[in-house]
Order: structure tokens, then C-alpha cells, then sequence
């Protein structure tokens, strides 16, 4: 394609976006709708596209970009609680939705197969649609939203194995078992061993490579990690998406997150937009007009089946149903990943054209229906509520309570607690010792090695590295299960039997950790023979390998408890960094200091709201709605001295306690959003800036109350850098030193005029 032809097809594009942008934005309509239909009309309406494949691709760009943020946005702690209700929605809306998809295929008279297809189609939910829609009602952060996270990620990853699936049924006409399972183990290896060795050596890296430093250093850094990811993971038949996404999780919480977060913005939302525009171009509206009945009957059933189904699930694993039903019907809509399958339906020849237009037809009307039926789920629910027979409600409230005395007990009991956290542990260190042997088998098998003269040799050095380094994960699994042998053995045998305590777990140790030995040895053996036909150079690494991890299985030991330690300690960092703990500690810190029961509020400050720039005495906001401010969290930093000067910029977080009407009008005051003129967005403009406040004698020895810099510029002091200490949230008694260092937010007139004065 000719550059010229690329750079006029961008050109449109990107006016379409503009425009699209404009009209949704008077019209109050999803911005994604709009990206949708004007991709419908520059191309299969006006033709004005030359070569609609270089936009699809780069629109496909737009998925590796949404996957990256909601990966920041991961959180392993969180994912943990939703993964049991996650998997039992997830589950029961494949049945129902495979169902839905078998039975339409039979009424249109077209085979089994298709069916398949179209059952695959309607099980994945859209996750870039989902996470564009949440974030722009500000709700990622609620209850529902944590759970319908948890069950997208789990359907991205569904997807990958449905590929795995039907690609081998239209193949082979039969379900190929072992392929699906050699791909959930590699899936799990790769995610495994990716997040854990992120976990542990990203911060160190980060660290020593000092990325935080430059804003350009830091996209580079970032941008590297997205597409390097995404390569390996399409390089090991997985999506680039999941490449993509893990970079995001490994990512989030680190020192360099917030950061990493404001830079690359604005790449998602170009190539999000452009992906949509992408959509709207695939869509043929003929094909469509013909098919109208088809599609409405099949969005009908998609928002109703994943619904209800996520619903059901959700709330058998013991969700609340107010929650399993949000997250049902906030996320029931198809996307990006029914395209992809559809597009395999066609290279097979399995599916035709109207299939794939089916597909897009119902990706639309669920795309753009879904907003106005969310926005209605809590009347709906009201409705199904009413007229839900009485026995049927205290049923499931019984279900519900049985379900919490059980996971009580569960959790009471100590042993079977114990040994689930070191069967966790197990788990994951086999993982690990299975991705060194799978990365040993890439490596060997790769065509640079092949093409070596000495490749045999090559191939040696490679497995007996491989044999060494899968050392400490082999040493761990035999402490983690000599661990269990001794507490299974401390806590369960009667004392009558205490003299047999020691010899019996001196036996059991030793044959766990021979029979341990052998089944990793054997592993490790049996892809090593794969690669190497020599059985005497096989038996060399396997005795040289054994006797090292013999001869050295204390160091081995120290090894695994510092990846151990540095994997928590880093764990634990990123937990501190992750904005939802310190809104918990927030909370918390709240909560002590008023020990009386209180409702508590974070309401988050846009731009263009209406509160922006303003000080809380000009917001009358106790006067008017009886809801008092106690904190407020700018940069990371918590503000308690609050007083009726106090200015709040953008991106603040305020922290109220009142009754609920209260908080309620309060939210609604501070979040109430307001044309802006030119003069506007200029004056919700807002800068950062350290001012080194000892260049003005004036300033040293007094303290802030007599600068009173707040009433005089107009700014706000958020930190102070004194030599290596960070004073945060300074109090109005806090006297300025000559070496101090402010760190000042306010306008950017108001943040210069101060700056003149500290430098005359």
C-alpha cells in the first residue's frame, strides 16, 4: 500500500473519530457507538477507505492497549476473592450460551458444528467495551465491577482454549482432548511464570535502572513491555492480548504505576477508538438489514442468557444477588473475541458470511442496548423481586447463610487451612519448574541453536543450565511438603502415639522427597531425551544435576526463602502503591479516629466538575447538604487539616462522613459537571511544582499559618522535602527550613506568581 494512501485513510479516520467524538458527546450517547457508526458510514456506506486492513490492524492495537490497563488494574488479592464466583458464572454462561448457539443453529437448519461456532461467538463478553463503560460511570472500583472484571478475565482466557477447541473440531471432527489440556498447562505455566518472576525482579530493575526519572524513558520502558510480552505470548500460539495484560499486572503497583498510567492514555484511547472504527467497518449493513429478525432474537437472548446465567452462578458461590445480577447485566454483550472466532469459522470454511454477520449484528445491538438496560437493572430487579414467591427468596437467604457458616468453619480450621496455603505453594513451584524446562525446550529447539556447528554441545549447556535452575523450585516442593507431613502429623495423631511422631515423619519425609525426586527427575529427563539422543551425556546432567542440588541444598534453600521473601516483600510494595489500599487504610485511619458508627464517602474530583478550583467555604457543603470533609488524598498524599480555604483541584479524592442522604447530595454537589468555556479550562488548569523555598529569607523560620500561601495565591502545599525526609500533608505549625523543598499544586498563574516571589 502506497504512504500516501495510508496517510489519507488515518486522516479520515481519525476526522471521523473527531466528529464522532463531538456529536456523542452533545448528544450524551457512549463514545464507542459513535466510533461504531462512523465506521459503518467511511466504509461500507461512502467507500472512502482505500485499504480497510491496515486500519483493522491497527485498531487490534487498540485490544493490546485496553488488556495493558486492565491489567494495571489487577490485583491478585481481589481476583482471589471473585475467582471462586467468577468460575461458577463463567461456567454455567458457556452451557447456557452453547445451548443458545446449538439450538439456533438446528432452527436455521445448519449443522452441529456451526452451532459450536455461534455458541462461542455469544459466550465472550466484550472486555475493552466493558472497561471503556465502568470507567466512564466511574464505577471500576465497585463490588460489581471486581467481580464482572474477574469473570472477563477468565473468559479472555476461555477464549484461548475455545480457539484450541473448535479449531480441532472443524479439523478433525472430534474433540481433541489432549491438545486442550497440553494448552491449559502451557496457558497456566506461561501466566504463572510471568506475574511471579515480574513480581520478584521487576522492582529491583526498576530500581537500578532509575526509569522513573524521564517521562520518555518511562513510555519506552513501558511500550517495550507491552508489545516484548505480546510477541512471547503470540510466539507460544497464545493471544497477544494475554501478553499484553500480564505486562499490565506485573506493572500495577509499582513505584512508576501513576506515571506509567498518564502517559499512555492517550495510546489507548486513539487505538481504542480506532478499534471501534475497525468494527463499524466490518459490518456490512445489506447482509445486516437482511438479517435484522435473526439478530434481534440472538441480542435478546445473549443479554438475557448471560444475565441471568452469571446471575445464577455468581450467586450459588455465594455473591450477594444484588452484586451477581450488576455484574450479569453490565457485562452481557459480545465483542472483540467473537470476531476472532468468527474469522477462524470462515478460514475453516466451516461457517459462511451470514454467520459472521450475525455476529456483528448482535455485537452491535448489545454494544449500544446494553448502557440503557444497565441503567435500568435496578428497576428490573425491583420487578423480578416482586414478584419472586416468598419461599423462593427465604430459600436463598437460607442457602446464602448456610454457605457463610460453611466457609466460617473452613476457615476456623487450622489444619485444613495450613495445608491448603502449602498445597497453593506447591502448585505454584511446579509451575515454575516446568516453565524453565518448557523455556529449556524453546531455547534448544529454536533455529539459531539447530544452526549451530556444535549443536549437541549447545543443546548440553542449555539442559544442565535448565537442570541447575530448576534446583531451588525442586529443594522448595520437598520443604513445602515435609511442612505439611509434620503439621498433618502434629495435629492429627493422639498423644498416646507421640513417641512414633518423630520416626513417623522421618520416614514420610524421606519417601515424599524420593518419590518427589523422581517424578521431577523424570520430567526433566523426559524432555531432555526429546533433544538429546546421547544416553551417556543424559546421564551425566541427570547425576551432575542430583549431586549439586545435593552438595548445595542449604544455598538451594537460602535461594527459595530470598525469591520467596523478595516475591512478598515486592508483593506487599505494590499492595502499598495499589490506590484501592490506601483508600482502604484511609478508611480505616477514619474510622479509628470517629469510633461512633458513621457512613464514610470517596468521591473523586473531575475535571470540568463543577467543584474543581473552588475551596470548600465557596462549596457551602455542610451548609447545603449537612456532610462535613475529614481527608482529602492529592497525589498520593492525605490531607487532614482540612479548613474552609482548602482548594480542590482535579484528581482529588474527598473523603466525607454523614448520613447517607447527605453523602448522597454531597456527591451529587461535588461530581455535578458544568460546560467549559476557553477561560474555564484554563482556570481548571492545574500545575505541580517544587519551589525551593530557602532562595527567599523571608520564608525561613515561619511557619505556613504565617506564609498563609493558601489565601495569598491561591496554591496548596501537599509535601515537603527536607535533605532525605518527605513530610506529607505539613500541618499550618510546620516551619519552613532553608534547605526545604515545597511541593506546591494550584494554577498555573497562581503556582508562577508564587514562584517569583520565593526567587526575587
Amino acid at each position: 500500500m502506497e504512504t500516501g494512501f495510508l496517510s489519507r485513510d488515518l486522516s479520515i479516520v481519525i476526522l471521523a473519530v473527531g466528529a464522532a467524538t463531538f456529536v456523542c458527546t452533545r448528544l450524551k450517547q457512549p463514545l464507542l457507538l459513535g466510533f461504531i457508526v462512523a465506521g459503518i458510514l467511511i466504509d461500507p456506506v461512502f467507500k472512502m477507505i482505500n485499504d480497510h486492513s491496515v486500519i483493522i490492524e491497527l485498531g487490534e492495537l487498540g485490544i493490546l492497549f485496553m488488556m495493558f490497563f486492565v491489567g494495571m488494574e489487577f490485583n491478585l488479592a481481589k481476583l482471589r476473592k471473585v475467582l471462586t464466583p467468577s468460575l461458577c458464572a463463567i461456567i454455567l454462561q458457556t452451557a447456557t450460551m452453547c445451548s443458545v448457539g446449538m439450538a439456533g443453529a438446528k432452527m436455521m437448519g445448519m449443522p452441529a458444528i456451526v452451532g459450536l461456532f455461534l455458541g462461542g461467538m455469544l459466550s465472550i463478553s466484550s472486555t475493552i467495551v466493558f472497561i471503556e463503560t465502568v470507567s466512564a460511570r466511574g464505577d471500576l472500583n465497585k463490588k460489581y465491577a471486581h467481580l464482572a472484571t474477574g469473570i472477563l478475565i477468565l473468559e479472555d482466557l476461555l477464549a484461548i482454549l475455545m480457539l484450541v477447541f473448535l479449531s480441532g473440531v472443524a479439523i478433525s471432527k472430534a474433540v481433541q482432548w489432549d491438545k486442550i489440556w497440553h494448552v491449559c498447562f502451557m496457558l497456566i505455566t506461561f501466566v504463572v511464570a510471568i506475574y511471579a518472576s515480574g513480581k520478584v525482579f521487576l522492582q529491583p530493575l526498576l530500581r537500578k535502572m532509575s526509569i522513573s526519572g524521564s517521562n520518555y524513558t518511562v513510555m519506552i520502558f513501558t511500550l517495550a513491555m507491552i508489545f516484548g510480552l505480546g510477541e512471547l505470548a503470540a510466539e507460544l500460539e497464545f493471544s497477544v492480548a494475554l501478553g499484553a495484560f500480564l505486562a499490565g499486572s506485573v506493572l500495577a503497583g509499582t513505584a512508576i504505576a501513576n506515571q506509567i498510567e498518564k502517559i499512555i492514555t492517550p495510546f489507548k484511547n486513539l487505538f481504542v477508538a480506532l478499534f471501534f472504527v475497525s468494527v463499524g467497518m466490518m459490518i456490512t449493513p445489506s447482509e445486516i438489514f437482511r438479517l435484522i429478525p435473526t439478530i434481534l432474537a440472538f441480542s435478546a437472548l445473549v443479554i438475557a442468557g448471560q444475565s441471568v446465567s452469571c446471575f445464577i452462578g455468581a450467586t450459588a458461590a455465594g455473591v450477594e444477588p444484588a452484586v451477581a445480577w450488576f455484574a450479569g447485566i453490565n457485562k452481557a454483550r459480545i465483542g472483540e473475541f467473537s470476531f476472532v472466532i468468527a474469522a477462524l469459522g470462515m478460514k475453516l470454511g466451516v461457517i459462511d458470511s451470514s454467520i459472521a454477520s450475525i455476529a456483528m449484528g448482535v455485537a452491535f445491538v448489545t454494544i449500544f442496548a446494553n448502557p440503557f438496560i444497565a441503567s435500568r437493572a435496578s428497576a428490573i430487579a425491583e420487578t423480578f423481586s416482586k414478584i419472586t414467591p416468598r419461599f423462593l427468596k427465604s430459600a436463598l437467604e437460607a442457602y446464602g447463610n448456610l454457605l457463610q457458616i460453611a466457609r466460617k468453619n473452613l476457615d476456623a480450621n487450622l489444619l485444613l487451612k495450613t495445608i491448603r496455603g502449602e498445597l497453593a505453594e506447591i502448585a505454584v513451584y511446579f509451575i515454575l519448574f516446568n516453565s524453565v524446562i518448557l523455556g529449556a525446550s524453546f531455547a534448544s529447539d529454536s533455529a539459531y541453536i539447530e544452526s549451530l556447528p556444535h549443536e549437541n554441545i549447545a543443546k548440553t549447556i542449555i539442559w544442565l543450565a535448565a537442570g541447575i535452575l530448576t534446583l531451588p523450585f525442586w529443594v522448595a516442593i520437598i520443604r513445602k511438603v515435609s511442612i505439611m507431613i509434620e503439621t498433618f502429623i502434629a495435629m492429627t495423631l493422639k498423644r498416646k502415639m507421640q513417641r512414633y511422631k518423630i520416626r513417623l515423619a522421618s520416614i514420610l519425609r524421606y519417601s515424599a522427597a524420593l518419590g518427589i525426586s523422581i517424578a521431577l527427575l523424570s520430567i526433566y529427563l523426559t524432555a531432555a531425551s526429546m533433544r538429546l539422543p546421547i544416553a551417556a551425556t543424559l546421564s551425566f546432567m541427570a547425576a551432575t544435576a542430583l549431586a549439586i542440588g545435593i552438595i548445595f541444598y542449604r544455598n538451594f534453600t537460602q535461594i527459595n526463602t530470598r525469591l520467596e521473601y523478595a516475591f512478598i516483600e515486592n508483593f506487599n510494595k505494590n499492595l502499598e502503591n495499589d490506590g484501592e489500599f490506601k483508600r482502604e487504610k484511609l478508611r480505616s485511619n477514619i474510622l479509628n479516629k470517629y469510633p461512633w458508627p458513621i457512613d464514610i464517602s470517596e468521591t473523586p474530583i473531575d475535571r470540568g466538575s463543577q467543584a474543581a478550583g473552588k475551596t470548600i467555604s465557596e462549596l457551602s457543603i455542610r451548609r447545603k447538604t449537612g456532610a462535613n470533609i475529614v481527608a482529602i488524598e492529592r497525589e498520593g498524599f492525605v490531607r487532614y487539616d482540612i479548613n474552609p480555604n482548602t482548594l480542590l483541584f482535579p484528581g482529588d479524592l474527598v473523603v466525607m462522613i454523614g448520613s447517607a442522604e447527605a453523602l448522597k447530595d454531597a456527591e451529587r454537589l461535588l461530581t455535578t459537571r458544568v460546560p467549559l468555556t476557553d477561560e474555564d479550562i484554563k482556570q481548571n488548569t492545574f500545575k505541580i511544582s517544587y519551589l525551593v523555598a530557602g532562595l527567599n529569607p523571608e520564608y525561613i523560620g515561619k511557619t505556613l499559618r504565617e506564609l498563609n500561601l493558601t489565601r495569598r495565591f491561591g496554591i496548596s502545599v501537599i509535601g515537603i522535602q527536607r535533605q532525605q525526609e518527605k513530610i506529607s500533608t505539613p500541618g499550618a505549625d510546620e516551619k519552613i527550613l532553608s534547605n526545604d523543598i515545597l511541593l506546591v499544586m494550584g494554577k498555573p498563574d497562581d503556582v508562577n506568581r508564587l514562584s517569583l516571589e520565593i526567587e526575587k
